[in-house]
């Protein structure tokens, strides 16, 4: 997959808002896998104003660390989203870095990251949450 055309695409996901998060926790069938979905920005619509809600989805997940405090929240992604793809793993860091990490060690550092084999994502109109 072209990460960098992805995140192009979604402005990197600067200023996107994370609507909902699911977890899936391996059993012996399943490994464990994430899904996301994100309020952003379409460069190739123009409906609502180009917003969207992107749904990733993140499979066969190695690691991952959600922390949020009353003080520090990554539901607004300022520092948009970035991702590494290396050693057939994908690397996601939701806005805790303010510049690309250039080492999975450096995305291990972030408050908000997911480590998994593969990632698919679609995108559908913008709608509301409650």
């Amino acid at each position: 997959m072209k990460t960098n055309k992805f995140l192009e695409r979604f402005n990197f996901f600067y200023g996107s808002v994370i609507r909902d998060v699911k977890i899936s926790f391996r059993n012996p069938s399943f490994a464990t896998n994430v899904k996301i979905i994100i309020s952003t920005r379409d460069k190739e619509t123009s409906e609502s104003g180009s917003w969207v809600n992107v749904s990733v989805e993140i499979d066969k997940v190695t690691e991952f660390n959600f922390r949020e405090t009353s003080k520090e929240s990554y539901q607004v992604l300022s520092n948009g989203l970035h991702i590494l793809e290396s050693e057939g793993l994908f690397y996601f860091d939701f806005g805790f870095h303010a510049d690309a990490p250039k080492s999975s060690e450096e995305f291990k550092e972030s408050n908000f990251y997911i480590v998994g084999q593969s990632l698919n994502w679609k995108s559908e109109p913008y709608q509301e949450f409650s």
